[in-house]
């Protein structure tokens, strides 16, 4: 019936040296993006997640130390690279003012 001839089908491709639907093909190439793919993601999921963190800290020190944070540097925090923030949170350990913290940034 139909089950015999699907198997001698999927003999012939494996006598023939093809790949039937149980064969790696593609997916072996495949599976080495994949892994690379969610790496990078991890990588990037990290990234995002530090830069979160030093932008809640640093907002956090500068409502202790100044009070009211005004809109226009909420915004240039939340848009500001890891560096930016690490440095403005050492300035905001000593600064006087809040203006003292981003007066090159701003």
């Amino acid at each position: 019936g139909e089950k015999g001839k699907r198997r001698k089908g999927e003999k012939e491709k494996r006598r023939k040296g093809e790949k039937g639907k149980r064969g790696k093909g593609e997916k072996g190439k495949r599976g080495k993006g994949e892994l690379k793919g969610k790496q990078e993601g991890r990588q990037e999921g990290k990234q995002e997640g530090k830069q979160e963190g030093e932008m809640l800290a640093l907002q956090r020190l500068l409502s202790k130390r100044f009070g009211n944070i005004p809109t226009e540097i909420t915004c240039l925090i939340s848009n500001a690279p890891v560096e930016a923030i690490e440095r403005w949170f050492d300035l905001a350990i000593d600064a006087q003012q809040l203006s003292d913290i981003f007066k090159d940034d701003l």
